[in-house]
């Protein structure tokens, strides 16, 4: 059956005389699309997903403009900061404690699909607001603005039905994103006056962890790879846990390297290092990957992680007087 939709657009075609035949031929190439890829994303994506993907376009473009506006390399490393704080904090209250659930239904995977929404969430609306308030040094009040702003968004998913909260509650969220934007603008003082050892080496390390799980969400939703390690009994909030905790090994490994600017044969063997360890992963039968060019890209990850936190280690150096 044809979505009528698509029906009435073709028929305000001119050119288009034979409806039904462009139809089954736009149908045909979109399976055979899908069917190419290891994991399937669903063929009846409803129009309440697009809140999703629109919030996320308005949040890369407000990402984009207070780069443009400020010029300063250190709001990058600021940004994945930010993104990792708020990834840890899901990492607790959704992946372990089913706080809440997104429904964006874009998904085959149940899990797969609540995941992308906190992805969302947690790695574009959220910090990205930070990053615009701290970059504009905007006071208290546009803070309680934004959080009503988030709080009003979880009760119009809730009403749309692509949110359910279990324990949460949106209240946690007016207070817990008020207090997030108030450690981003101490954070960000932090980094651009202060020269604290520690406040580098851990903006680091949440940089490198942010880089790295942008890096690899989407190659793990489409199952490109898996990792199990019996954590939970599903395989997908399995393989999403455990992910996590390796990334945010890898990434501290790849801080502390880069803080202190050990030899360069040594920072050169670090991606080396990482990918062997990977490779024994997948000897334990604990990293699973659907394709042999599936090693290209981790190791492609370690290369870019490293040379990533190498160069903003430098740039975060440059600590203003």
């Amino acid at each position: 059956m044809y979505d009528d939709g698509m029906l009435s657009i073709i028929d305000m075609l001119p050119f288009v005389k034979n409806r039904s035949y462009v139809v089954e031929f736009i149908c045909e190439r979109y399976d055979i699309l899908l069917n190419a890829m290891p994991l399937q994303l669903r063929h009846d994506i409803p129009a309440t997903a697009f809140w999703f993907i629109i919030l996320a376009i308005l949040s890369i473009l407000l990402l984009a403009y207070t780069f443009w506006r400020k010029k300063d390399l250190k709001l990058v490393a600021f940004y994945l900061f930010m993104t990792t704080l708020a990834y840890m904090l899901d990492f607790v209250i959704f992946l372990c404690f089913r706080s809440y659930e997104y429904y964006p239904r874009i998904w085959d995977i149940p899990w797969y699909d609540q995941a992308f929404g906190t992805y969302l969430s947690q790695g574009f609306y959220v910090p990205v607001v930070a990053v615009f308030i701290a970059a504009f040094h905007l006071g208290f009040a546009w803070m309680v603005f934004f959080s009503v702003m988030f709080m009003g968004i979880e009760y119009l998913f809730i009403a749309l039905g692509i949110y359910k909260l279990n324990w949460w509650n949106p209240v946690y969220t007016l207070v817990g994103v008020c207090i997030f934007f108030y450690i981003g603008k101490v954070w960000i003082k932090w980094l651009m006056q202060a020269s604290s050892r520690l406040v580098r080496i851990i903006t680091l390390q949440c940089a490198s962890y942010g880089l790295q799980a942008h890096f690899f969400a989407v190659p793990l939703m489409f199952d490109l790879f898996r990792i199990t390690c019996g954590f939970f009994s599903e395989p997908a909030r399995d393989s999403l846990f455990t992910l996590i905790l390796i990334l945010q090994a890898q990434s501290l490994i790849i801080a502390v390297v880069c803080f202190y600017r050990f030899h360069w044969a040594i920072l050169a063997s670090i991606p080396l290092l990482l990918f062997g360890g990977e490779l024994l992963l997948i000897h334990l039968s604990i990293l699973h990957l659907e394709h042999f060019r599936g090693l290209y890209m981790l190791l492609a990850a370690n290369i870019v992680a490293v040379v990533f936190c190498y160069y903003f280690n430098r740039i975060l150096s440059d600590v203003r007087k």
